[in-house]
């Protein structure tokens, strides 16, 4: 596996069981983020109607497999070990050193999917997929 290296521009995602995620660090890629707000039929006897419903949102995250500093864990294999227990985590996406007007995003939900890709010369990959439960929080660095 070749090295790679890992800029402090990136983007991190840290997952955990606890207030504050740090049991697994994984170096982000790239990542989406959707949301979304269904109609729901209000209709009655007045006559039809619809209200915006919950939000649902989800994150698709394109990762490199990376050892944690302060567990030692290996990123791939935590996840993989939480997507197969529906482990509830916490998570948030900042740059590994933030920075005042650096975006924070956060929130907890269940990983729903993961996907590994391996090959010669490059550092183990994968995609992994995060159901959120309410909505993602957004905050600017101070």
């Amino acid at each position: 596996m070749a090295d790679q290296k890992i800029l402090n521009n990136y983007r991190w995602l840290f997952l955990g069981t606890g207030a504050t995620p740090s049991d697994t660090v994984v170096c982000i890629e790239s990542y989406t983020t959707n949301r979304q707000k269904s109609p729901i039929d209000a209709s009655s006897q007045c006559g039809p109607d619809t209200l915006i419903g919950d939000e649902k949102s989800s994150l698709s995250i394109n990762a490199i497999a990376v050892t944690s500093p302060s567990s030692g864990k290996t990123s791939y294999k935590q996840i993989v070990d939480w997507f197969n227990s529906n482990t509830t985590l916490n998570f948030i996406i900042e740059g590994l050193a933030p920075v005042a007007g650096d975006i924070k995003e956060s929130g907890s939900g269940t990983i729903s999917a993961v996907t590994t890709t391996d090959g010669k010369d490059n550092p183990t990959k994968f995609t992994f997929d995060i159901s959120v439960k309410g909505s993602i929080a957004i905050s600017i660095e101070a």
